[in-house]
């Protein structure tokens, strides 16, 4: 019970969250690019927010439970793309000061091409979108209260209520409040479940040796660590998601800055989260990949 009060309160408070923002979100700035006024905490914790998702979580928990440690290159090629981005582009796209990616490349190629991209990201989304939205049914589900199509429900009403409600203004500052959240429940499950597994020399004395192999290992090779940066990586240099959070910079600085410190932010995540998974193999050997981040 006590756990389904805390997601009360987490729901109505990110709620409230856009309730607040409506009235600030008023003009076509404040909704779409928060009146591009986005410090560096609100952008750095809106990046983070946005790739500690399903994929991140769920997704490298369950590699770590597979694979062990390479499990972390799939948010660490996400660092690599934002570094990129930050070195080549960060400036840039906040310079440009629009509102939405196909905008961007309207500008550099033409209204079809424009065109063209929206029609992609559209498409690409509702895949992304629903692979978030079932992520987060199957951590909610894990308490045994209510089935897995109930709590996909509360969470797309929680998001889309708070998100038509204060548009990027309210996105920006819930997606703060669930990085800060997300880091530190991180770190406190990991600190939970290594006590349990006797540490890393715990899990060193009930792994595979294989299991600690970096940065590739016999499940995860060369040619699959290039499709990682190829597939995964290259989608931080481009994605809407991203952009959209750099167009509400207040300046420059403050897009670059941002991507970089989010960079830096997501090795120890990465690891944090595939050390989780390597932990759930000792303890819950019987589990699907997917259920190790869950589970713990």
């Amino acid at each position: 019970m006590l756990q389904l009060f805390i997601i009360a309160i987490y729901f109505l408070a990110i709620i409230g969250v856009g309730i607040w923002s409506r009235r600030k979100a008023g003009s076509q700035d404040g909704f779409f690019v928060a009146n591009r006024k986005g410090t560096l905490p609100l952008i750095t914790g809106s990046l983070l927010a946005t790739a500690l998702g399903g994929s991140s979580t769920v997704g490298m928990a369950g590699l770590g439970f597979k694979q062990g440690l390479t499990g972390a290159w799939w948010l660490l090629v996400g660092s690599i793309g934002l570094v990129i981005l930050g070195f080549f582009f960060a400036k840039k796209v906040r310079g440009a000061a629009l509102y939405t990616l196909p905008e961007l490349v309207e500008r550099q190629y033409g209204s079809r091409v424009g065109l063209a991209a929206s029609i992609l990201i559209v498409i690409a989304w509702i895949g992304v979108v629903a692979g978030q939205i079932v992520a987060a049914g199957k951590v909610l589900s894990i308490l045994g209260v209510a089935s897995l199509p109930f709590w996909m429900i509360v969470f797309t009403a929680a998001f889309v209520t708070y998100a038509i409600l204060g548009g990027q203004f309210s996105i920006i500052h819930t997606d703060l409040l669930q990085a800060t959240i997300l880091f530190a429940g991180i770190f406190v499950a990991l600190a939970l479940v290594f006590s349990q597994v006797g540490g890393l020399d715990g899990l060193k004395l009930s792994l595979p040796p294989d299991y600690f192999s970096f940065p590739i290992s016999p499940e995860f090779d060369g040619k699959m660590l290039l499709s990682f940066l190829i597939l995964v990586g290259a989608t931080y240099v481009v994605g809407p998601d991203i952009y959209t959070r750099l167009f509400c910079a207040k300046e420059e600085k403050t897009a670059q800055t941002s991507t970089f410190l989010s960079a830096f932010l997501f090795i120890p995540l990465a690891f944090a989260v595939t050390l989780i998974g390597m932990s759930a193999r000792v303890l819950h050997p019987e589990i699907l990949p997917e259920q190790a981040f869950p589970q713990v």
